[in-house]
């Protein structure tokens, strides 16, 4: 018979993702530190061309006369194909996440519950107190056999008015 594979512990497993972990960063910075050794170059290089552009006035002259003497060997270059430029990674800069606004918190307004009386076309035609639901039934009852028609009673939430407000707030006198 052959041998069950050992299962790995946790311990074990903790200490392979560290080292993958460990390698991973490890090559990131290997490539940042060779990215930012290619700015300080190119950094290097445009102030060169600065100070270079001076002279190259003057040598302009010279170089005219020396690519004509070259322009055999460049024909060469171009047999063989264009020179490849080293490719240059883009690095991706993680900017800060911008603060989350905060949301206004708005005017809280106090909410009852009523009973409401609807026709089948869902038309309001009566409305109660909660306290006050065998009222509503008794009304829909009323018009279903007057009207022949079909009617409900739902609860319906509506915003209280300040003076209801006024009158719910736990130890308030309800006068003003």
């Amino acid at each position: 018979m052959a041998k069950a594979p050992k299962k790995k512990t946790e311990h074990e497993e903790a200490e392979a993702l560290a080292k993958k972990k460990a390698k991973a960063d490890k090559k990131l910075m290997e490539v940042v530190e060779e990215e930012e050794e290619e700015e300080e170059e190119d950094d290097e290089d445009s102030d060169d061309d600065e100070d270079e552009d001076d002279e190259d006035d003057e040598d302009s002259d010279e170089e005219e006369d020396s690519a004509s003497n070259d322009d055999s060997s460049d024909d060469d270059d171009d047999e063989d194909g264009p020179k490849k430029k080293k490719s240059k990674k883009a690095k991706k800069e993680v900017a800060p996440k911008p603060a989350k606004a905060k949301k206004k918190v708005g005017k809280v307004i106090p909410i009852k519950l009523v009973w409401g009386v609807f026709s089948n076309s869902n038309q309001r035609v009566a409305v109660y107190a909660h306290n006050q639901k065998k009222d509503a039934l008794e009304k829909a009852k009323l018009l279903q056999t007057e009207k022949k028609a079909t009617f409900y009673v739902q609860p319906v939430k509506e915003p209280m008015s300040a003076d209801e407000v006024e009158t719910k707030r736990p130890g308030s006198s309800g006068k003003k």
